[in-house]
């Protein structure tokens, strides 16, 4: 049967769609693959993270209240009436007088302009809102720097897991080779048993162990995610993972001093004393007399009579009456409720500075804590480096003395697990080095110094770690001009 333009046309329609499909699915692909550098992390947590959006309403918030307070300066006018209109009718029915007759439509407007020229508590209120205001300003960055904090910390385990990764596939391959080494001796009749049975047990042990590393680095990556607030896959980059770029050029005086005068705790702190403190002059401005000018107008309009014999619904009736006057307000006793609840403000303030005093000696330990780690890991870091190399030969000796017969198989199995440990302690120095630096500026707003300015004669407390690192080529590259 020949083919119909029809069935041409239905058969072009399925492979256009076809094609559609195809290119959907490469550009969700392509955006699922989407790189996340380490110089990014800051501006995504300010446009993507759910906890910034809400302290920044919070600031939003924040300013619409200080404006509602300097409201206050301007004058009030109110608009009434209870006449709009009102319909009034009766009868009274009198024994010893004439009798009466009610039938009236009021139509009635009442206008108030209020001006207070002397409020002690309004300046202070609008004091107090712009202290808030900055306060909510100080609270988003250090919101801000907390979850910056968290970022770096994921993202370098990132990095480090994807190390951790390749260190056990090595593993793995070198674990493959040891197996089929045992079971090319086996057969030739130069090795045994067990020798074969302990290779294979190392490979799936290494294959499990990157099982681990695996499901760890997905961890990693979604709860970095969730800091961020980002959906789907996504990717970073991990090259010069090993590399290092800064130190920490400043002694803890120096430290301790950029922290009590950059902190935003610390000044938090401070402005939530110097609240306080108006609060309770706020509390005290009730007992001063406060002064108001005010204007008071009012008009109606009655159509009919009241309350008399011979009723005229023709009778029509206009009032109006303007006051203009000067009133003030004086708390001249109110039982000692003013009183106490000043006092009462007065213990708020010595229970904010012990606060205030705690929060410098919880940060004094932690810079301490942090100088310690800072001491002892670059000690780590260079151990560490050497574990590695000294690892590298064990095994490299060790599967020489297999192959000439000297030993068995369970020796390059314990070389192959000092490697790996070495390894995975040489990567997470390098981690934690990085995190510490990152923990140094989270306490100090000081950024760290970059090798590449370092002069090691002015810099004796890190020239031995600057050499080493040098020598083993582990300092970033300087881009010379």
């Amino acid at each position: 049967m020949p083919v119909t333009n029809a069935e041409i046309s239905k058969e072009k329609k399925i492979i256009d769609s076809k094609s559609k499909i195809k290119k959907d699915k490469k550009s969700l692909e392509i955006s699922k693959d989407r790189i996340i550098k380490f110089e990014d992390l800051e501006s995504i947590l300010i446009n993507k993270n759910e906890q910034l959006k809400k302290y920044k309403i919070q600031i939003e918030e924040s300013k619409l209240l200080l404006k509602g307070k300097t409201a206050a300066w301007a004058p009030k006018a109110t608009l009434s009436s209870s006449s709009i209109p009102s319909y009034d009718t009766g009868y009274s029915n009198n024994k010893l007088s004439s009798d009466s007759e009610t039938n009236q439509l009021k139509y009635g407007l009442d206008t108030n302009f209020e001006w207070d020229l002397i409020q002690p508590k309004r300046r202070l209120e609008i004091e107090i809102a712009k202290s808030k205001i900055e306060n909510a300003k100080l609270q988003y960055k250090v919101i801000l720097k907390d979850l910056y904090l968290d970022s770096v910390k994921k993202f370098l385990a990132i990095q480090a897991s994807i190390q951790e990764i390749k260190v056990s596939e090595k593993a793995i391959e070198i674990s493959n080779t040891s197996l089929n080494d045992a079971k090319n001796r086996f057969l030739k009749g130069v090795g045994n048993k067990l020798d074969v049975l302990e290779a294979k047990t190392q490979l799936r042990r290494d294959q499990i162990n990157l099982i681990n590393k695996e499901n760890i680095l997905k961890s990693n990556k979604n709860q970095l995610a969730e800091i961020l607030n980002i959906n789907g896959g996504y990717k970073i980059l991990d090259n010069q993972t090993n590399l290092i770029e800064f130190f920490w050029d400043y002694n803890f005086q120096e430290s301790f001093a950029s922290f009590i005068k950059n902190s935003e705790v610390i000044n938090i702190s401070k402005r939530n004393i110097k609240i306080n403190e108006d609060e309770s002059f706020v509390i005290l401005s009730d007992k001063k007399p406060s002064f108001t000018i005010y204007n008071k107008y009012s008009f109606s309009s009655i159509e009919g009579e009241s309350g008399v014999p011979p009723l005229n619904l023709n009778n029509e009736i206009s009032n109006y009456s303007n006051t203009v006057g000067l009133r003030f307000n004086w708390n001249i006793f109110d039982g000692g409720r003013i009183k106490q609840n000043f006092l009462a403000k007065i213990n708020r303030n010595k229970e904010l500075e012990s606060d205030l005093n705690l929060k410098k000696s919880q940060i004094k330990r932690d810079l301490k804590d942090t100088f310690n780690e800072y001491r002892n890991i670059k000690d780590k870091m260079m151990l560490s480096y050497e574990q590695v190399e000294a690892a590298k030969e064990s095994l490299f000796i060790s599967t020489k003395r297999v192959e000439s017969g000297i030993t068995t198989q369970r020796e390059i199995i314990n070389a192959q697990g000092d490697l790996i440990e070495a390894e995975t302690n040489f990567i997470n120095s390098i981690k934690e080095y990085k995190i510490i630096l990152a923990k140094f500026y989270r306490i100090t707003s000081i950024k760290p110094i970059n090798f590449c300015s370092m002069n090691p004669q002015n810099n004796k407390n890190d020239s031995v770690f600057y050499e080493f690192l040098k020598n083993k080529n582990l300092i970033s590259k300087c881009n010379k001009v």
